[in-house]
């Protein structure tokens, strides 16, 4: 962690066709190098660019035995390779042969809309991108990284190739290596990128709507749903280390993990029902345990340059049957909505100091084990940001920080609200979430759960 902590060796140069260099040189037994745009869907000047050029680059990557990953953003996209020590500038020459690829075949539209389909399946993804078609609706923050299918199968070559001549070149483009690279090498190799003339568009002010929107499928038992509130960008990391912190204090369960009664988070003790008995009965019937009605939860935080979403995602089973302790609930998603929605209302009744202090602990660690992988080591540089300097703004985080962010941000304040699946009774809960539950002496849907406190 240490290591990790302090970057001794960053390297950064920006070349004269104006691509930027990073380079955090070590001993590692493997080298990182990737190629990183500073463009993504946000940026777009027609339908599913980003996903395509994603494809595109990919499709005339020749790895050689490297391991390839890639991804899509909003603001960003990239593709990495991991390799053996020696073998870091051939394929940075493979690299930035991929990036200045100047053709849109059949093959690469294909392969945009393979992933497509594929991340359809993931429905955390999902609900993110609803939350963000209806939160920033009419805004470049609403269209998908993944594209869609008519903006993959219609979008022209010219259109395409345009915007990856500004995306992928120049001023917009980083590449970046850790491990057994050589900075002098991925200059040189970068050097034969083309310039570009600017940026493709603008991050346009993109206005939050306060919002639902539901997906309602027939065929799913289930539902999935994220709640988020309108929070500050990375442009203000003290702010945004707030909410990282936050969203430990909600915390992250699936059950299938075991003593989580243990866990310094509440509502990751209601639903592992806190004391683990296998059976008993209550009026003939085996008793209904808390874990029953959720698949997994997580306190969620998507931040962007200049705003973010902040609140919950849950995956609950068997949506449509009967709530389990509660006078006038229906229904189990309704059940696990209302849980959640009570999380968020707590966070500005008052927390305990031992919860913060815990939930800084866990947020500086999670940030550690992912930094810890070097691809995602090399992402980080590449953004020229720096671990040490996040985990210190979390570790600076206080009580009266939290409760501040809370009231600007959360309390009585819009939030969107995107469902999928059996999302009936969900209809009335934004509105009542606003008005009622979650002001600070509210009641809402409280009226007849006294037994909860």
């Amino acid at each position: 962690m240490r290591a990790l902590n302090s970057i001794r060796n960053l390297t950064k140069t920006t070349l004269s066709n104006g691509v930027t260099v990073v380079t955090n040189p070590s001993s590692s037994s493997v080298a990182v190098v990737g190629a990183v745009s500073g463009c993504g869907s946000r940026n777009e000047t027609a339908s599913s660019q980003t996903t395509i050029n994603r494809s595109l680059t990919l499709n005339n990557l020749a790895a050689n035995g490297t391991n390839v990953n890639s991804y899509v953003d909003r603001e960003r996209s990239g593709v990495f390779g991991t390799t053996v020590p020696g073998n870091a500038a051939a394929f940075a020459e493979n690299l930035v042969a991929a990036v200045s690829a100047d053709a849109v075949s059949d093959a690469d539209r294909a392969h945009a809309l393979a992933a497509l389909n594929a991340v359809s399946s993931d429905k955390e993804t999902v609900c993110e991108d609803y939350a963000h078609m209806s939160g920033y609706m009419l805004s470049g923050l609403s269209a998908s990284p993944y594209g869609t299918t008519s903006g993959i199968n219609e979008t022209s070559a010219e259109d395409v190739l345009s915007f990856r001549r500004e995306a992928l070149a120049g001023s917009n483009l980083t590449i970046v290596g850790t491990g057994d690279v050589s900075h002098d090498q991925l200059c040189a190799i970068a050097g034969q990128i083309a310039t570009n003339t600017g940026r493709v568009a603008a991050n346009e002010a993109c206005q939050f709507h306060g919002n639902q929107l539901k997906d309602r499928n027939d065929f799913e038992e289930d539902c999935w749903f994220r709640l988020g509130f309108y929070v500050p960008g990375s442009d203000r990391p003290r702010e945004t280390a707030v909410f990282q912190v936050l969203a430990q204090v909600a915390g992250e369960y699936n059950n299938a993990i075991q003593h989580a009664q243990h866990s310094s988070n509440p509502l990751m003790k209601f639903y592992s029902a806190e004391r683990p008995i296998r059976r008993v009965e209550e009026a003939g019937h085996t008793r209904h345990l808390n874990s029953e009605d959720i698949v997994s939860f997580k306190g969620k935080l998507t931040s962007h340059s200049d705003c973010g979403l902040f609140g919950m995602y849950a995956h609950v089973p068997k949506a449509y049957a009967g709530a389990h302790g509660y006078i006038e609930i229906a229904t189990r998603g309704m059940g696990v909505l209302y849980q959640m929605q009570r999380e968020m209302k707590r966070m500005w009744k008052g927390l305990k100091d031992h919860e913060i202090e815990a939930a800084k602990n866990k947020a500086i660690l999670k940030l550690y084990q992912k930094y810890s992988n070097p691809t995602n080591e090399a992402d980080l540089i590449s953004q020229g940001a720096s671990l040490k300097t996040i985990t210190s703004n979390i570790a600076r985080v206080s009580k009266n920080d939290i409760e501040a962010a809370v009231d600007k941000y959360m309390y009585d304040a819009d939030f969107v609200q995107a469902t999928y699946g059996a999302c009936d009774g969900f209809d009335a809960a934004s509105n009542r979430m606003r008005s009622r539950n979650l002001l600070k002496g509210g009641l809402g849907l409280e009226v007849g759960n006294k037994q909860h406190y």
